[in-house]
C-alpha cells in the first residue's frame, strides 16, 4: 500500500522536475540579443516602454493601438522589464522563461487535480514546456504577450476548478478577474470560455440532464444541463466578445488586416492546410522559421481539399467515440477551436502560419494523444516500464532539439539566415536579413538579400532599404533609380520623395530635387526634414542661377 505522504510529494517532485527541465533547455536565451523584427518597435525604440513604469506610460498602455493590438498588460510587462533591466535583453528573456515555467507547472496542477493522473499530466506539461514549437513564444521578447497570456489562461483554469468544487460568487469573480487579465495580455484568450465548456464534459464530468445544478449521489459530482453550463459562462463570453470587437477595430484602423490583398477562398484554403501543418510539426518539428510566407500567389485547392477531408474524418471519428473516449473530442476541439482566431481566416500580417500560434492549441492534441495511448496500452504486461522509457526518450529528444534550435535565435542574422534556408520565396525573410546585415556594415551581402526580396515581391520597405544601402555604398545613380521605383509602389510617401530629392541634389540635379521636396511637403506639410532640405536646395539653386556651375 502506497504511503499518502509519498502521493502528496509526487506533484512537488514533478513541478521541480519541470522547473529544472525548462531552465536547462532555455537557459541560453539570456545571452540572446533583441531581434530587428518588432523587438525595436515594441521595446528598444518605444519611449513609452523603454522609460519604464510610470503613470503616464500606464495610461498610454491602456489607450494606445501601437503595434496593431490592444494588450495593456503586455505593454506594462515590457515596461516593468525596462524599469528593472533597462535595455539589457538578458532580463527580458529570463522573465519570459519564468512565465513559461509557471504556466507549465499550472498546466500540470490543473490536469492532475481534474484527472487524478499525475504521470500523464506530467507528460503533457513536459511537452508543453520543451517542444521546439515553444521557442518562438519564449525566445522572442516581443512575444511576452504569448507567455503572459498563457500564464493567465492556466491561472483561469485553476480558478475555475476551485469554483467547480465549491461554487461561490467570490470564486467566480476570481475567474472573471484572471480571464480579464489574460485578455489584456493577449486577445487570443477569447476562446477560453469555449475550453471551459469542453472541460465540463471531460475531465470535470459536469454535464447532466437536469435543468439546474445538482449533486449526483453516486459520485458526489455537481451535474448541470449543457444549457445551464453555457448560461453560467455568459459573462466570460461577453468579455470575449468585447475583446474581439476591440481587437478587430484596433487591427483594422492600424491596417493590419489583409482581407483585400488575400481573397477569402485563399485564406480559407491556407487555414485548412495549416491545421495539418501544425499537427505534423507537433510530431516532427523540423525546418522551423520565424516567417512562413503566405502562398497568396497560388490556391492549393487539391491540398486544401485533402486537408479538409482529413480534418473531417478525424472529427467524425472522435465524435463517434466521444462517450467512450471523452478526452479525444475534448482534446481535438481544444486544438481546432483555439486556433480559429489565428488560423488566418481573417488575415492579420503576412505569414501563412506561425509556430507561436500553437502555444496553447497544441495542449489539446497532446492531452488526446497521451490519454488514448494510456488507454490502448492498459493491457500490456510491462506497460509502466515501456511508457516510462518511451516518454523519457521523447522528452529527451525534443529537449535536445529545442536547445539546438534555440541557437538560431541568438541574433537577427542567424535567425533570418535560417528562415531563408528552410523556406522558399520568403520575401520578408530576405528583407529582414538584409536589414540585419546592413546594420552590421555588411552592405554587399545586404544588397544581395534586398535584391532577392524585391525579385519575390517589390514591397516598399525592400525598395527603400535597398536605396538607402546603395547611398551608403556611394552608388547614387542606382539609389535614385531605386527610390523612383519605390515611388511607383507608393507615390504618396513623403519620406521617399524627400530621400529621392536628397540623392538628386547630391548628384547635382537640384531642380529635380526641389520638385520632390515640394511634393513631399504637399503630402506631409509637417515633415520638418523636407522643409529644411528644400530651403537648402533653393539657396543652392539661387547660387547656381547667379553664376555658379549649374547642373
Amino acid at each position: 500500500m502506497q504511503n499518502p505522504g509519498q502521493n502528496r510529494q509526487v506533484p512537488l517532485i514533478i513541478c521541480l522536475f519541470l522547473s529544472i527541465l525548462i531552465l536547462a533547455v532555455f537557459w541560453q536565451v539570456q545571452y540572446h540579443h533583441f531581434i530587428i523584427l518588432d523587438d525595436y518597435v515594441y521595446i528598444v525604440e518605444n519611449p513609452h516602454v523603454n522609460s519604464g513604469l510610470s503613470i503616464e506610460n500606464i495610461k498610454w498602455a491602456f489607450t494606445t493601438s501601437h503595434a496593431s493590438y490592444w494588450h495593456p498588460l503586455a505593454w506594462m510587462s515590457h515596461m516593468f522589464d525596462c524599469h528593472i533591466y533597462g535595455l539589457n535583453p538578458k532580463g527580458h528573456h529570463f522573465n519570459s522563461v519564468l512565465l513559461h515555467m509557471f504556466s507549465s507547472m499550472l498546466l500540470f496542477i490543473v490536469l492532475h487535480k481534474t484527472t487524478g493522473a499525475p504521470w500523464r499530466s506530467a507528460f503533457v506539461a513536459a511537452m508543453f514546456s520543451i517542444h521546439p514549437l515553444r521557442i518562438e513564444s519564449v525566445a522572442w521578447a516581443t512575444e511576452r504577450k504569448d507567455v503572459l497570456g498563457a500564464f493567465f489562461w492556466m491561472a483561469t483554469l485553476w480558478t475555475y476548478i476551485g469554483y467547480v468544487r465549491r461554487p461561490g460568487l467570490l470564486k467566480y469573480a476570481l475567474i472573471i478577474f484572471s480571464f480579464s487579465l489574460g485578455l489584456m495580455a493577449k486577445p487570443m484568450l477569447v476562446t477560453l470560455p469555449f475550453v471551459l465548456l469542453l472541460m465540463d464534459f471531460w475531465p470535470l464530468g459536469r454535464v447532466g440532464i437536469r435543468e439546474y445544478p445538482t449533486i449526483e449521489p453516486e459520485s458526489g459530482k455537481r451535474k448541470a444541463s449543457p444549457a445551464w453550463l453555457v448560461i453560467e459562462k455568459l459573462p466570460l463570453f461577453a468579455l470575449a466578445a468585447a475583446s474581439s470587437i476591440v481587437t478587430y477595430w484596433v487591427v483594422r484602423i492600424r491596417g493590419g488586416i489583409n482581407a483585400e490583398a488575400i481573397p477569402f477562398p485563399w485564406r480559407l484554403a491556407n487555414g485548412v492546410v495549416s491545421y495539418l501543418e501544425y499537427m505534423g510539426k507537433l510530431v516532427w518539428p523540423s525546418e522551423l522559421a520565424i516567417l512562413y510566407p503566405h502562398p497568396s500567389d497560388s490556391l492549393p485547392l487539391l491540398q486544401a481539399a485533402a486537408s479538409f477531408a482529413v480534418l473531417a474524418a478525424i472529427s467524425i471519428l472522435v465524435l463517434v467515440h466521444a462517450k467512450r473516449y471523452p478526452y479525444l473530442i475534448v482534446g481535438w476541439l481544444w486544438f481546432l477551436g483555439t486556433l480559429v482566431p489565428i488560423i488566418g481566416f481573417i488575415q492579420v500580417g503576412a505569414q501563412s502560419m506561425a509556430d507561436r500560434f500553437t502555444y496553447v492549441p497544441h495542449v489539446g492534441l497532446v492531452i488526446a494523444l497521451t490519454w488514448i495511448t494510456s488507454e490502448f496500452t492498459s493491457s500490456w504486461r510491462r506497460r509502466k516500464a515501456v511508457l516510462s522509457i518511451v516518454s523519457g526518450l521523447i522528452i529527451f529528444l525534443f529537449s535536445t532539439s529545442t536547445a539546438y534550435q534555440l541557437g538560431y535565435w541568438k541574433d537577427s542574422i542567424a535567425l533570418f539566415s535560417r528562415a531563408v534556408q528552410v523556406t522558399s520565396n520568403n520575401s520578408l525573410a530576405h528583407l529582414f536579413l538584409g536589414v540585419a546585415l546592413a546594420s552590421e556594415g555588411r552592405l554587399d551581402q545586404a544588397t544581395i538579400h534586398f535584391s532577392e526580396s524585391i525579385k519575390i515581391k517589390p514591397r516598399l520597405s525592400a525598395l527603400s532599404n535597398m536605396a538607402r544601402t546603395l547611398v551608403r555604398q556611394g552608388k547614387l545613380e542606382e539609389a535614385a533609380a531605386m527610390y523612383s521605383r519605390a515611388l511607383q509602389v507608393a507615390p504618396y510617401d513623403a519620406t521617399i520623395h524627400n530621400n529621392l530629392a536628397n540623392v538628386l541634389v547630391e548628384l547635382g540635379k537640384v531642380k529635380q530635387g526641389v520638385l520632390h521636396y515640394k511634393e513631399a511637403l504637399l503630402i506631409q506639410p509637417e515633415l520638418a526634414e523636407a522643409s529644411h532640405n528644400l530651403e537648402r536646395a533653393l539657396r543652392k539653386l539661387a547660387k547656381n542661377e547667379a553664376g555658379w556651375q549649374d547642373e
